[in-house]
C-alpha cells in the first residue's frame, strides 16, 4: 500500500509539469499549423495574381494584334498612323516582382523580346500551370 501511495503521490506531483508540456507541444503544433495554412493560402493568392497578370497581358496583346491587323498594316505606308501599340502592361510585367517569380525563363524572355519590339510583335506567351 505504502508503494501505491508513493506513486499516486509521485503522479500528482509531476502531474501539472507533464499537463504543461503536453498543453505547450499542443500550441506548438497549432501554430506550425497555421504558418503552414497560411504559407499556402498566401502562394494560392500569389498563383492566382500571377495568372491575371497573364490575362492582362494576353488581352494588351490582343489588342496589339488587332491594331497590327485593321490599322498599323493598312496605313502606315500611307504615312497614317491611327493608332498606337500599346506596351504599359508587358513594361509593368518585367518590373513586377511577383511576375519575375512565377514566371518561367521562357516566358520572360518573350514578354522581354516583345517589348523592344513596340509590341507590335505576336504575343504567344505561355500560359500558367
Amino acid at each position: 500500500m505504502d508503494l501505491l501511495h508513493k506513486f499516486f503521490h509521485w503522479l500528482w506531483a509531476n502531474a501539472e509539469p507533464n499537463k504543461l508540456l503536453l498543453e505547450g507541444t499542443v500550441s506548438a503544433l497549432g501554430f506550425l499549423l497555421a504558418l503552414l495554412i497560411n504559407g499556402w493560402l498566401e502562394r494560392k493568392k500569389e498563383e492566382e495574381t500571377y495568372d491575371s497578370m497573364l490575362l492582362a497581358l494576353h488581352f494588351e496583346a490582343t489588342a496589339n494584334q488587332a491594331i497590327l491587323d485593321t490599322s498599323y498594316r493598312k496605313y502606315f505606308r500611307k504615312g497614317l498612323i491611327i493608332k498606337e501599340f500599346s506596351c504599359s502592361t508587358a513594361t509593368q510585367m518585367l518590373g513586377n516582382p511577383l511576375f519575375m517569380k512565377y514566371a518561367s525563363d521562357d516566358a520572360i524572355k518573350l514578354v522581354n523580346d516583345y517589348v523592344p519590339h513596340g509590341c507590335s510583335a505576336p504575343l504567344h506567351f505561355l500560359r500558367s500551370g
